[in-house]
């Protein structure tokens, strides 16, 4: 079911969960909300990355992985 949803759909659906109306405070939510936030900083370095490849060239899967090793070391 989950995995049908997209990133955005996913961390909205994590945070209704974590402060469902009438119990904004439901318990993990602290533990939901930094997922919620993990989730957005990796997604946004992903598409840095993929911004990056495309301007360095990087048109195929492996060049892509490859671009993404070097910053990695860097």
């Amino acid at each position: 079911m989950y995995s049908e949803l997209t990133n955005s759909d996913f961390l909205c659906l994590m945070i209704e969960k974590a402060h469902p109306r009438g119990n904004p405070s439901a318990e993990h939510a602290d533990l939901m909300d930094e997922a919620a936030r993990r989730i957005r900083k990796l997604e946004r370095l992903v598409n840095d990355w993929e911004s990056a490849a495309d301007g360095a060239g990087a048109a195929t899967p492996d060049e892509l992985l490859n671009f993404i090793a070097a910053c990695e070391v860097s």
